[in-house]
């Protein structure tokens, strides 16, 4: 199994599982639905840019450089979390933390090895290292957060 399949696996995982808790479950608080709906969309956004390497397929087919492609991708998810910052206040938020801060890293280093500010030999393999990481703790907060939910304290 290679490492990029480790991070598809884990992104899978939470999107089955936001998509089974929305689809089979009942929320009297709209709120909470509106917050999965939301966090549906975020997941597939950092999927695609993850899985489907949106960045590289933006600067090769349109040459709009990676920059751009994240600042713009990082609007939607950036107003998610201001929207929602109370239900995800009520909630485990620290693993989310540390997720953004994984996957921040692993943006970083993709921006500055593909530019060749910094050479690193293994940078790929440290890329997918700290993807997985951050989906690792992506899908841990969402399990957590309905492990909560299931216990009514959200």
């Amino acid at each position: 199994m290679r490492l990029e399949d480790i991070k598809t696996i884990l992104f899978t995982l939470t999107l089955i599982l936001l998509l089974y808790k929305v689809l089979f479950k009942k929320y009297e608080n709209q709120n909470t639905l509106h917050f999965l709906l939301s966090s549906i969309s975020v997941t597939t956004l950092v999927v695609s840019i993850i899985i489907v390497k949106l960045h590289h397929l933006l600067r090769h087919e349109f040459n709009i450089s990676n920059t751009i492609t994240y600042g713009l991708v990082s609007v939607p998810i950036v107003f998610h979390f201001y929207k929602f910052r109370k239900e995800i206040s009520h909630s485990d938020f620290v693993l989310l933390i540390i997720s953004f801060v994984f996957l921040g890293l692993a943006l970083v280093l993709d921006l500055l090895t593909d530019r060749k500010i910094i050479v690193l030999n293994l940078s790929d393999s440290v890329e997918e290292i700290l993807r997985i990481l951050g989906a690792g703790f992506w899908l841990v907060y969402y399990f957590l957060f309905f492990r909560k939910f299931n216990n009514n304290t959200i």
